[in-house]
């Protein structure tokens, strides 16, 4: 057996391999020692790689208004982030056409302090200004 790991319990498992599937932050924290360290160039990822909040906004219709063929609609305005992406779940949802908007950290922090009524007009209008010339209901 080629690979030892040591739980806090102070128990030893032994066996030929170990697959190690644990949260980012757990091994930016550092929580779990290897023996021998990870590789230099594993350690850098693991320091380059990001996490963190993403909120998403369902957004139900009567009626499908963007291309068909668009799975993905994706905006690029002035507020950086700002409902960058709108992902289409009408076929995963049973046909209903449905959009779910993604805010990034910034932006999803600082709309957690607005009412629910004013995030759906900002991300319909941000919905509108990406499917242009279609116009949502």
């Amino acid at each position: 057996k080629e690979c030892r790991v040591m739980l806090r319990s102070g128990e030893e498992m032994e066996s030929d391999l170990v697959l190690v599937t644990v949260p980012l932050g757990v091994l930016k924290a550092e929580s779990i020692a290897f023996s021998p360290p990870l590789p230099a160039s594993k350690r850098a990822a693991i320091e380059r790689l990001g996490f963190g909040l993403l909120n998403k906004v369902v957004l139900c219709f009567e009626e499908r208004f963007w291309p068909a063929e668009a799975s993905y609609l994706a905006h690029a305005g002035k507020s950086k982030g700002l409902f960058f992406m709108f992902v289409d779940l009408t076929e995963a949802l049973g046909h209903r056409p449905t959009l779910v908007a993604l805010l990034p950290a910034a932006q999803a922090h600082r709309l957690e302090a607005v009412s629910d009524d004013a995030i759906i007009a900002q991300a319909m209008a941000v919905l509108a200004a990406t499917v242009h010339p279609h116009t949502p209901p």
